[in-house]
């Protein structure tokens, strides 16, 4: 009986730990291939900010919104958002914006 009620409790509690939300943060936005248009018009479309916390449930949804608002600025042939884990900093990320623009 005592083994049965660990059990249940060890399956409860790690059913628990899978629920709960990875919290994550852009601690750098790295900008390239904007030669004519300002970066602050690029980190306006962004759905990321830098030192905001987010769920690393919604880094698909989140960067493909940010594609979507740079797409629609018609500014850009060619978009590319990367996200990548600092060095050594367990939920810190840099995001990278690589840009080929139009002009």
């Amino acid at each position: 009986m005592r083994f049965r009620t660990a059990y249940s409790i060890a399956f409860l509690f790690l059913l628990a730990l899978s629920q709960l939300s990875h919290a994550a943060q852009i601690d750098t936005i790295i900008i390239a291939g904007n030669f004519k248009t300002k970066p602050q018009v690029i980190l306006q479309r962004l759905d990321f900010q830098q030192g905001v916390e987010f769920d690393l449930k919604e880094v698909k949804r989140r960067k493909r919104i940010s594609k979507e608002n740079l797409v629609n600025l018609n500014l850009f042939n060619q978009i590319l958002l990367s996200l990548r884990e600092k060095h050594n900093a367990d939920g810190h990320y840099v995001l990278g914006v690589d840009l080929v623009e139009k002009w």
